[in-house]
Order: structure tokens, then C-alpha cells, then sequence
């Protein structure tokens, strides 16, 4: 009987990068993807420029209920590992603010073009449009069962992701087949993500973009502050100040968490100088809504005199003044959920690391079977965090699958 040696289940960021490490390292190699295009995620990623990775890489930008997970893989295939990867192929890489790493193009489909045309230089059978439905174990090797065909594989690589932008390839059926093979799963959850709020007083500033800071509750304990973009939207807050605290928010709410952020609407303005400006401010004219304009977005004062319960006031009093200077800087959201794995970049959860090597990425449960990149929990930051996971995952995984077949 003639074995193919190595089956990776998913065209994406890991599961590409594994099959050219794995084919360049001796291995068969045949790729199945479920869509028509390969990594359909990268081409949409950082708004379509792509953020390969970080300069600031570090394991504290990685959340997972196993930390130290992360630590061999980075190590072994770091933000540098990554630049000269594909420098070798022909892809040159830029350096913009926040350490954030982008090909040199600012094009994502220039990235997934390298890889693909490196997959198919190395030897690499690629099957789009082909699903995966079901894999069994059978002695030493794996009979997978796709949309055409079954087939047997000496090992297996399982890099689908998970459902986080279905409209893009995203879905559940990684963790159906980890969950087929008795791997425990840590519930999935939206990160990198727009949240929901319950007061929906701003929600009158639809489209509203700001500088604000921010502070991070769960349970009224302080976790964490984010400065940056904040938008309001009618459904509740946005942002890359709000993507960034997401994770912890995401995964509070599936904790049963109460999650709260306070807003500073100008972070810049300590309250005493806010205090004073808004008292000058208010000698000059009559009504709030005139006044307010100097220092405020105009279609936030209506709803922050609302907030303040001043709306009804056609003058203010200092002590009026003292508390609107007081909330502008102290705003309180409730935040009720997420808008959802269709609208998050990634997910958190997934395949539980205590039952993965974090040397070789294979199962502890089952010999010969991988897993890589988002499909892991193993969740990154915003800032080309997620890809760089999928990148040293995904190459973890490429050598030891070489190893292993040789």
C-alpha cells in the first residue's frame, strides 16, 4: 500500500506555511481547503494590507488558559524567523508605527501569492474546494474522507481556524474532528471585537470617532487601560481601542463576568484644567449646547448632558460644572456581549495546549496528529500578533511533520 505522507486540513496563514516547511523538509505533501481561494482571512487581514507581524513580539501578547504554551514557539520561530522566511521567497517586509510589520507591497493577496507559489515550487498537491468530513485512525495512518475522495495519510495536520469571520472560510469544523479524536475543547469566544453595550444614550453619536482612553472592569476590578480610537456606534463602542481590550472583555463575559469600561473623553485634559475651562467657557454664553462646543464633539453633548442629568438645564450651576467635568472623564459602559465571531478577526479557545506538545505542535492524545495555528487556544493582541502565531505554529509543525516522515 503507498502512503502520502502528510495531509494538512486547512489553506490558511498556518496551515500554508507548515506544508512548504514540511515539503521542503522531505515530506508529501497534500493541502485541502474548503474554499475556492486559499487563505481567504490573510487577504482581508489588516484592512487588506496585511500585518505579518511584530517587532515588539513577546509571549505577554498571547492569552491562553495554559500561558507558558506559547513560549517554545516563539523562541524557535520568531518576528526576525519570520522576516527572513519571507525575504527567502521573494516578499520584502515594512516597518510602520507600533512595531507592526507589513509586506513591503502594503498588499495581503502578495503575501498569500508567495506562499501559494512556494507551496506548488516545493512539490505541494493543493485541493481547494475540497472538505474535509471526517478523518479515522486505522493502525499507523489516517483515512481522510473529503468531498471527492478518500485517502490515506501517514500524519495529519488539522489548521482550519475557527469560526471567526465565516463569511471568510470560518468554522467549527476543527474542533469536530479534535473532539472526534477526545481532545478537550476551551470554549471558543470572539476577540479583536466590536462590544455591545446596554446604555445606548450614545448611540446618537453613530459614527462618532474620538481619542480616548479607556479602563477595563470585570467584577469592578480594575484589569487593564487602552489608549487610542474609540467610535461610537448604535450598538454600543468600537474602535482599535476597543479591539484591544476585547479579549479580556470577551472572555469575562463567557466566564459570567460583569464587564464594565469607563471612557475619558479628553484624555489630555486633566479634570482641574477641564474644570476651569468649562467654567470660562460658560461666562461667555448662555445655553450649555452653545458653549460646550469648544471643547466637546458636538454630537456628543447632548447625549453627555444626559448622561450628567443637566440636559434639562439651560444654565449650570459651578457645582453643575464641577460634575459634567467630572463625567466626561468618568463615563460608564455596561457591556452586555460581543458583535460576534462574524465580525471578530479572531477567536479565543480552542484545542487545549495541555494536550498538545508545544515542541512539535502534535497531539499528546493521538500520534501523528497536528494542530496549528488559531485552532489552539492560543488568542494574540491586536498588531499582527494572530498571524505571527499561525507563522511559528505553523512551522513547528511543518518540521516535525518532516521529521516524522522521513
Amino acid at each position: 500500500m503507498n502512503l502520502a505522507s502528510v495531509a494538512i486540513i486547512g489553506g490558511g496563514a498556518s496551515g500554508l506555511i507548515a506544508s512548504i516547511v514540511a515539503a521542503k523538509g522531505g515530506a508529501k505533501v497534500t493541502l485541502y481547503e474548503k474554499s475556492k481561494k486559499l487563505a481567504r482571512k490573510v487577504l482581508a487581514s489588516g484592512n487588506g494590507r496585511c500585518n505579518i507581524t511584530n517587532r515588539k513580539l513577546s509571549p505577554q501578547n498571547y492569552h491562553s488558559q495554559t500561558p507558558d504554551f506559547v513560549k517554545y514557539a516563539l523562541n524557535t520561530f520568531d518576528q526576525n524567523s519570520t522576516i527572513k522566511f519571507f525575504e527567502s521567497i521573494g516578499l520584502y517586509i515594512r516597518e510602520e508605527s507600533e512595531g507592526k510589520l507589513f509586506p513591503q507591497t502594503l498588499q495581503a493577496s502578495s503575501v498569500v501569492n508567495f506562499l501559494q507559489l512556494q507551496a506548488q515550487k516545493r512539490g505541494v498537491k493543493i485541493l481547494t474546494e475540497e472538505e474535509v468530513r471526517g478523518i479515522q485512525k486505522e493502525e499507523d495512518s489516517f483515512i481522510i474522507t473529503s468531498t471527492n475522495s478518500q485517502k490515506r495519510y501517514q500524519k495529519v495536520l488539522i489548521a482550519t481556524g475557527l469560526s471567526s469571520m465565516p463569511n471568510l472560510g470560518g468554522g467549527e469544523e476543527g474542533l469536530v474532528l479534535a473532539k472526534s479524536f477526545g481532545h478537550t475543547i476551551a470554549t471558543p469566544y470572539p476577540s479583536l471585537v466590536q462590544l455591545k453595550t446596554k446604555e445606548k444614550l450614545f448611540a446618537k453619536a453613530n459614527g462618532v470617532k474620538i481619542d480616548a482612553q479607556l479602563a477595563l472592569f470585570t467584577d469592578n476590578e480594575f484589569i487593564q487601560t487602552q489608549r487610542g480610537d474609540l467610535m461610537f456606534r448604535e450598538y454600543g463602542l468600537s474602535g482599535t481601542a476597543v479591539l484591544k481590550l476585547s479579549q479580556k472583555a470577551s472572555y469575562a463575559l463567557v466566564q459570567n463576568s460583569k464587564v464594565r469600561l469607563q471612557v475619558d473623553l479628553v484624555p489630555d485634559i486633566k479634570i482641574e484644567r477641564l474644570k476651569h475651562m468649562l467654567y470660562n467657557a460658560s461666562k461667555r454664553y448662555t445655553h450649555p449646547k452653545e458653549w460646550l462646543y469648544g471643547i466637546f464633539h458636538s454630537k456628543l453633548i447632548s447625549p453627555l448632558l444626559t448622561y450628567s442629568h443637566l440636559d434639562r438645564r439651560s444654565t449650570l450651576s459651578r457645582k453643575d460644572i464641577n460634575k459634567l467635568a467630572y463625567d466626561a472623564k468618568h463615563i460608564y459602559f455596561t457591556i452586555t456581549g460581543t458583535k460576534g465571531a462574524k465580525y471578530a478577526e479572531v477567536m479565543g479557545g480552542g484545542v487545549s495546549c495541555k494536550e498538545i506538545d508545544p515542541t512539535t505542535m502534535e497531539s499528546k492524545i493521538v500520534k501523528g496528529l497536528y494542530f496549528s495555528g488559531e485552532l489552539i487556544d492560543v488568542v494574540g493582541d491586536l498588531g499582527g500578533y494572530n498571524l505571527q502565531w499561525a507563522w511559528s505554529s505553523g512551522y513547528l509543525a511543518g518540521v516535525s511533520l518532516a521529521k516524522l516522515t522521513r
